[in-house]
């Protein structure tokens, strides 16, 4: 009755290890190389959304991070009609309306754009 037990429990230890590995947090993205600096990141933006409504889109956000004076989205141009439900959904890998993503920086006092930047969704 132990043995087979204990061979039970060593054929266990791989999978155990595999999903401990497979579930390890994501490393925090460097953000910093996404950014582009502008004079107006603000009206960047606004031109940004402007291109994503004449595509028939908006952008939804599918990545959030917390900085300790700013917090920052990046977001995809998607369809009104249809845009993804959740930012883990798989159709994040399908191209969104523009061939960008955008990532947009926000001052947590103020709530405005502090920073701006355009890329291609391939390069994050």
């Amino acid at each position: 009755m132990l043995l087979p037990l204990k061979t039970s429990f060593l054929f266990l230890i791989p999978i155990i290890a595999a999903c401990t590995n497979s579930s390890q947090p994501e490393q925090q993205r460097d953000i910093s190389d996404l950014i582009v600096a502008s004079p107006d990141p603000a009206t960047e933006f606004e031109e940004a959304k402007r291109e994503c409504a004449d595509k028939g889109g908006e952008w939804v956000w599918y990545d959030h991070g917390d900085e300790l004076e700013h917090y920052f989205n990046i977001m995809r141009c998607w369809s009104l009609d249809d845009p993804p439900r959740r930012p883990g959904d798989g159709r994040w890998g399908e191209p969104g309306l523009l061939p960008f993503d955008v990532l947009v920086r926000y001052s947590r006092e103020t709530n405005k754009v502090t920073d701006f930047g355009r890329f291609e969704p391939n390069s994050k």
